[in-house]
């Protein structure tokens, strides 16, 4: 999107990537965004401990305008609910909603 000077917003470049995404960080000319899988498990996390929503990282090249999933984590081990991926020094940590702790993964071949 470009801001017009009225403030009205026209459309650059799409890019498509997944639902339900949430935060995006940028490191070296990539974008990493966290996107929750199932938004009714995400709910019933809210009031339920024991239910673990599944998650995906997205790694968005802005030179080629394509996306792929990273990391994947379906059935919420060892982190649920990604809200947030960041990538530093090789490594993807990963925080969440629900749960106290972040998780530092490397993944070799895929990201630096």
């Amino acid at each position: 999107m470009e801001i017009q000077k009225d403030g009205s917003l026209s459309l650059v470049r799409k890019i498509k990537v997944a639902r339900q995404l949430d935060n995006i960080s940028f490191v070296d000319g990539k974008l990493y965004i966290s996107s929750h899988n199932s938004l009714k498990q995400l709910r019933k996390a809210q009031t339920d401990s024991t239910v673990k929503p599944p998650s995906s990282v997205y790694e968005v090249d802005l030179t080629k305008g394509k996306s792929k999933r990273i990391y994947d984590v379906k059935d919420g081990k060892p982190i649920s609910a990604v809200s947030t991926a960041f990538v530093y020094d090789g490594h993807l940590y990963m925080s969440q909603i629900f749960d106290n702790f972040i998780v530092n993964s490397k993944i070799p071949g895929v990201i630096n």
